[in-house]
């Protein structure tokens, strides 16, 4: 039932689904998806966003590192499957994020 929601969901264009805290990512292998555009990343910086995607786990990641303190995302799959490139997505997110809501003086040293 799950494998058939995901596999649904992909056909559609749909490469994330949430199952509970959990994200499952199906690669697209492809680079034609606008699922990587500076326009989609703002809305996850501004916090508007709730769908299934790399950014609102690490979105999620960096609310907790602030509230709690010290986090940890798994990332697991097969050879070839996007892990390499997906900590890369969750990195330069939260990057980005810290340095947005950094103090100004801050703001100017990163750039």
């Amino acid at each position: 039932a799950i494998l058939n929601q995901i596999r649904g969901r992909y056909w559609t264009g749909n490469y994330f689904t949430n199952i509970g805290p959990i994200l499952v990512t199906v690669n697209p292998y492809t680079t034609k998806t606008p699922l990587y555009t500076d326009a989609n990343k703002q809305r996850y910086l501004d916090s508007a966003a709730e769908d299934p995607h790399l950014w609102a786990v690490a979105e999620r990641v960096y609310r907790k590192v602030l509230r709690a303190g010290n986090q940890c995302v798994l990332v697991s799959g097969e050879s070839g499957s996007g892990k390499t490139f997906s900590i890369r997505v969750i990195t330069s997110f939260l990057a980005d994020i810290s340095t947005q809501h950094a103090p100004e003086h801050e703001q100017e040293d990163a750039r």
